[in-house]
């Protein structure tokens, strides 16, 4: 059996002195194939200078598990020299707004930590003719540093103007639309409808798609704050549409995103609000980064509502009508390395269901199936192991459970460990 060795997760390693885009759409930083998973607004200048001051300042180790700080980390208020040398020491990257390129200083644009620039965010399609202006302007004097563009509209007119597409869409709402509980199966309709005009896909755009995942650490209008169950869903759904990579929305938030009152002076719905909602962030980004390996192999076959794959059948599943269409409730991502089979589900619907029979066409014989992961509790627990005839086995999903699968010949699987069922 082929493997791939999991990297325990070490911040040595983020340091970005050269980052590159391959051909099959991912990444490389330092030569070494990235599936990136960054947070924004790590540090933000508006809570540096009003009401007072932030109540925490800059500090970009309690996030080093992510690759960098999204949405143009530094403004010209910064001390900038500090604050780069801070990420440096938590080996975390910051990006500049692509507007400020000739107000940054060079010994910050040469810095190992720096990323890249930004777009203006989401911008309205009146603003493409100046969008295209700064990206050209970036390429023609600094043609190695990336450009990012997070969009709300078809990704298809953006991409000529970036290097890297991101599309942000948050459904964890308390809206008349859909109930919460229905929210994962949300996510996917309106990406869908928003960003690929009802006929595009992630791999249809001429330019790698990443996406970005809710993360608020307070209400905000309808908008809920999310479970670790949720986020978790949320999460792997994206990347069963094969997206190339991960980001939060946010850390601090951007200033005014709340009118401030004398209990929430700062105005932010960002996740520093609730530290134990940011632990588990943290924890899904370590997690991410431990699976890096698997994420970065070629897709083998993928399956979403708007993509439905061939590889990998399921006996047994749940429907739901959401949004005008009956769904189903599983997506699923399938990587090869070898004659390993890496295969990730996601159980969209908030119900359990039990002793589903999945088939992954192409493994014979007798194979053992591992979960892997950093999740301690639940059907989506790591560790577990069972056991696959002919590219079939049987597994139970609690509601809007993640099961990672590593799927090989010679894999440990001490007998009391397979053939159990598992307690809802």
């Amino acid at each position: 059996m082929s493997s791939i060795t999991m990297r325990l997760y070490d911040n040595s390693v983020k340091i970005m002195a050269n980052v590159t885009i391959n051909p099959d759409k991912t990444i490389s930083v330092n030569g070494k194939k990235t599936f990136p998973v960054y947070m924004y607004s790590i540090c933000n200048a508006y809570f540096e200078t009003h009401n007072g001051g932030m109540v925490e300042p800059c500090d970009p180790s309690k996030n080093s598990e992510f690759l960098f700080s999204a949405g143009g980390s530094f403004n010209l208020l910064y001390d900038k020299l500090d604050y780069k040398n801070k990420f440096e020491k938590a080996g975390v990257g910051y990006t500049f707004d692509i507007k400020t390129i000739d107000d940054v200083a060079q010994e910050l644009k040469d810095s190992p930590s720096f990323f890249g620039y930004y777009q203006p965010d989401e911008p309205a399609d009146d603003q493409l003719p100046k969008i295209s202006a700064y990206y050209k302007r970036v390429k023609a004097i600094e043609p190695d540093h990336l450009v990012i563009q997070n969009v709300w509209t078809d990704m298809t007119k953006w991409a000529p103007s970036t290097d890297i597409i991101t599309w942000d869409m948050y459904t964890i709402r308390n809206i008349k639309y859909w109930p919460r509980e229905d929210s994962i199966y949300a996510y996917e309709q309106w990406s869908r409808q928003s960003f690929f005009e009802n006929k595009y896909e992630v791999n249809s755009i001429s330019k790698p798609v990443w996406a970005v995942i809710q993360a608020n650490g307070v209400n905000e209008g309808d908008r809920l704050v999310p479970t670790p169950n949720e986020v978790r869903a949320n999460t792997y759904t994206a990347i069963t549409m094969d997206v190339k990579g991960i980001g939060f929305w946010s850390y601090l938030g951007w200033g005014g995103s709340l009118d401030p009152t004398p209990s929430f002076p700062y105005g932010t719905t960002g996740l520093y609000n609730k530290p134990s909602l940011h632990s588990y962030y943290r924890q899904l980004a370590r997690e991410l980064n431990t699976l890096n390996d698997i994420l970065v192999l070629p897709t083998k076959d993928y399956s979403w509502h708007y993509h439905q794959g061939t590889k990998v059948l399921f006996s047994a599943g749940l429907t739901k009508t959401v949004l005008w269409q009956t769904r189903n409730n599983f997506n699923y991502i399938l990587k090869q390395s070898g004659n390993t089979n890496y295969l990730i589900v996601v159980n969209k619907d908030s119900r359990p269901i039990s002793d589903v029979g999945i088939t992954v066409i192409g493994p014979s014989g007798s194979m053992t199936v591992k979960t892997l992961g950093l999740e301690t509790s639940g059907s989506g627990r790591a560790g577990r192991v069972l056991s696959m005839n002919n590219g079939q086995f049987t597994d139970s999903f609690d509601g809007l459970a993640v099961h990672i699968y590593e799927i090989g010949s010679d894999i440990p699987c001490p007998q009391s460990q397979c053939n159990f069922t598992i307690t809802q």
